[in-house]
């Protein structure tokens, strides 16, 4: 990316089965505008396009229907270098009807026949959630759709929980997803509402039936990502790598909370970093890659605030979330 920064390893500590001392990763004091790579915008609707996740040459989104009124959000599908829409996958009514539906947390199958999502249904214009199921739906019959999971479920080990996060597809029968419960609360200085998630466990989920399993060693990760051997993971400001039910504790990004989001692009793991690079400009976000042989983080800096990141499987290609002036579009990077 922009500003790379080593940080002095010793041995093959990113990899490490044992538990090792964490390696604190410093922002770089000044980064200049993003320009390693190709950097293009996919999505220019006005309003809030988010989630974005692709597969081989598709990417998928959610996307604020300013034309229903109740507030809901469609998945809608776009060509990986842009262009014209290939669809869009909606739930409930075009029409008023006092519920919003939102389709949200999607990711695209292997075999690029199906798409998994969250959907959550709430009263219109309310932060209320009266149900969030996950779902599969065939693209080529976008109606033709299945409940995986109902809403609020039951953990193998018998806790309950009620929210999914970060829907990744081991192969085409089964999911892996971030369980956990969301909370609303209230700013009582700025009497805001908003959610916050709390996270419980990755699970896999058989398909055909829904049957769940527990996946060792990631009990309250803030946020995880598939790699060869096992899992990256997030936990507070930790990244860890995951092999086999066991931690290696690897990198530190400063306070817990300061990582945003995970992905891993052709095995490079990348961070979403809160972080202050000049303290009179309050807190910014960056992107950062680890080389996990060298232990140099890079660090990217770009027109638009990013807010969530995204890896195709199988390429050095990442969707960033990006917010710019009054609303939020889809970006691709292509990474070297």
């Amino acid at each position: 990316m922009r500003n790379a920064l080593a940080i002095v390893m010793v041995g093959a500590a990113l990899a490490a089965c044992e538990h090792t001392m964490p390696f604190d990763v410093e922002t770089p004091p000044a980064l200049g505008p993003y320009e390693d790579g190709p950097l293009a915008r996919l999505t220019f609707d006005p309003g809030e396009d988010r989630d974005a996740s692709g597969r081989d040459s598709l990417v998928v989104y959610s996307h604020l229907e300013a034309a229903r009124q109740d507030g809901d959000w469609c998945l809608r599908l776009l060509p990986v270098q842009g262009g014209t829409l290939r669809g869009t996958i909606c739930a409930g009514s075009a029409e008023p009807d006092g519920t919003a539906d939102a389709l949200v947390q999607a990711s695209l199958s292997p075999d690029g026949t199906r798409v998994a999502y969250v959907h959550q249904e709430s009263p219109a214009r309310s932060w209320t959630v009266r149900s969030r199921t996950l779902e599969v739906a065939l693209l080529a019959e976008p109606g033709n759709t299945r409940v995986v999971v109902p809403s609020g479920y039951a953990l193998p080990d018998g806790r309950y929980a009620y929210a999914f996060r970060q829907l990744r597809w081991v192969d085409d029968t089964r999911l892996q997803v971030l369980t956990g419960a969301e909370i609303l609360i209230r700013d009582q200085n700025l009497g805001t509402l908003d959610t916050v998630f709390n996270p419980m466990a990755v699970a896999e989920i058989r398909l055909s039936d829904g049957q769940m399993t527990l996946i060792p060693g990631t009990e309250g990760v803030d946020l995880y990502a598939p790699a060869a051997g096992g899992l990256w993971v997030v936990r507070g400001s930790l990244l860890q790598f995951v092999p086999d039910g066991t931690d290696s504790a690897t990198m530190s990004f400063g306070i817990p909370g300061s990582v945003l989001d995970l992905a891993v692009p052709d095995g490079l793991p990348v961070v979403l970093v809160r972080t202050v690079v000049d303290p009179l400009a309050g807190p910014v976000r960056l992107v950062a890659s680890v080389d996990t042989a060298t232990g140099v983080v890079d660090w990217g800096q770009f027109p638009f605030e990013p807010t969530a990141i995204a890896a195709i499987p199988n390429s050095r290609v990442l969707l960033i979330d990006g917010r710019m002036g009054g609303g939020t579009d889809v970006w691709r990077l292509d990474l070297p």
